[in-house]
């Protein structure tokens, strides 16, 4: 942003002062040298980088007691490998902003994963041709039964709010639960992290191959809240930024 602004005035300044000959120009050249780099991968529990949930019936869109929508319940195991040991961490941004209905984030958390609401927290299901929307879901890390790991050993998973600047410790338990959802927003960083006597440190680990599994709640709206004109497609898309810490 500072760079923008500055730019901005500059060209405002320009267009009233009088022409001046520029004989010379400066061409900056960066980069940053390191000791290796990380590829990503993702396994979702249907196969590859899909998940797919078939075809679904729409009679069983129904409403229920709370008023919600019909839940499909899937997950994605997320593994990076590095040329050396490197501290990494995760964002993931929604391909779909701004196609989660209204209220999501609570009908989701509360109702479907038993987690307290983070708001903002639900990414989106895209939306009709006619601009209807269709639902939305969560992305909540698992990291019991083994669904964190650094190379073949279990481990822990840190999240920054703050960009690196400070870390909290994921429990596997009940416990904070709502800090182990991914936010839609790319704004959170969920990292490795190794363990001492069950404890996860606080400190990001170097990794050469990690992995994460993730559950993904998702909800579409009852079929009295959608246009039942012709199929409807779920066409949810979220992407995995890797960040070097």
């Amino acid at each position: 942003m500072k760079n923008t602004a500055a730019f901005t005035l500059l060209a405002l300044a320009c267009a009233g002062a009088p022409a001046v000959a520029a004989e010379t120009a400066d061409l900056g050249v960066g980069g940053k040298v390191r000791p290796g780099i990380c590829n990503i991968s993702l396994d979702s529990y249907t196969g590859g980088s899909v998940v797919d949930y078939g075809n679904i019936d729409i009679d069983k869109l129904i409403k229920d007691a709370d008023g919600n929508g019909h839940l499909l319940d899937a997950g994605v195991t997320v593994s990076v490998a590095c040329g050396a040991g490197i501290q990494v961490g995760l964002t993931v941004s929604d391909g779909r902003a701004g196609t989660v209905p209204a209220g999501f984030d609570t009908a989701i958390a509360e109702n479907y994963a038993g987690i307290t609401p983070v708001a903002g927290a639900s990414f989106g299901l895209g939306s009709t041709t006619d601009g209807a929307l269709i639902g939305g879901y969560l992305m909540h890390l698992a990291p019991q039964f083994g669904g964190v790991k650094i190379g073949t050993a279990d481990a822990g998973m840190l999240r920054s709010d703050d960009s690196g600047a400070t870390w909290t410790a994921l429990a596997s338990g009940g416990e904070n639960a709502g800090a182990r959802i991914m936010l839609p927003s790319g704004k959170r960083v969920h990292t490795w992290a190794s363990t001492t006597d069950g404890k996860v440190n606080t400190t990001p680990a170097a990794v050469t191959t990690a992995s994460a599994r993730y559950e993904i709640f998702s909800v579409i709206l009852p079929k009295d809240d959608l246009p039942l004109t012709g199929e409807i497609a779920i066409d949810g898309q979220a992407t995995f930024t890797l960040v070097y810490l």
